[in-house]
């Protein structure tokens, strides 16, 4: 199983990079290996990520896929 997403991982996905500030919602789908996930961003930007449909990875803080 994946680890839980924190705070200052980043998503990559489609071309935009969003680096993690707050975690609102977080579910990780072990049968598919993905994750779903709800947060806001170092921008502020409020992000849905279902990483199943969209597509794209994460990246813990020192820039490790996870």
């Amino acid at each position: 199983m994946k680890r839980q997403l924190q705070v200052g991982d980043t998503v990559v996905c489609q071309g935009i990079k969003a680096t993690i500030a707050e975690i609102a919602f977080q579910e990780p789908y072990e049968w598919r290996n993905s994750w779903y996930l709800e947060f806001k961003d170092t921008d502020g930007e409020y992000r849905s990520w279902k990483q199943e449909y969209d597509g794209g990875y994460a990246l813990d803080a020192e820039g490790n896929r996870i």
